[in-house]
């Protein structure tokens, strides 16, 4: 009987937890469509793209091209709020501020770099989504965005 618990326990500890899913473009539109709420269902480990950042005024971004398209990811995190709500919309907003910091870089042309207009980067933000939130047991609330094409 105690071999049976220890290789269930093995099993359980090695197995994949139900929301684990890894910041892919091709995984965006399905991940999309599941969209849950930032509390339900926490993930057991602290997924791959929450761990690129670690300082709550970072910066993360980075671009990954999927069937032709371009497909821009930001991280936000932040830290030592206490009230819910707050934690989730601030590291919502600091995702997006990545995104900014990611489409507001000059544009090489032939004529020089030439900054994106403001306008624009807002335009695109306005088309941002959230894809998914991670909480630490600290306290520290991760959200991670995209920007489709």
């Amino acid at each position: 009987m105690p071999r049976v618990l220890l290789a269930l326990a093995l099993f359980l500890a090695a197995a994949a937890p139900a929301r684990a899913w890894e910041a892919k473009a091709k995984n965006v539109d399905a991940r999309l469509k599941a969209h849950p709420h930032p509390m339900s269902a926490p993930q057991a480990r602290k997924p791959g793209w929450a761990r690129k950042i670690k300082d709550p005024a970072a910066k993360v971004h980075w671009t990954e091209r999927w069937k032709g398209r371009d497909y821009v990811f930001g991280v936000g995190l932040v830290r030592g709020v206490e009230n819910s709500a707050l934690r989730v919309a601030a590291a919502e907003d600091r995702a997006r501020a990545s995104l900014a910091d990611a489409l507001a870089a000059p544009v090489e042309t032939r004529e020089g770099a030439a900054p994106i207009p403001e306008k624009r980067v807002e335009g695109i933000l306005l088309g941002s989504r959230i894809l998914d939130w991670y909480a630490d047991a600290d306290g520290a609330m991760y959200a991670l965005a995209v920007v489709l094409p």
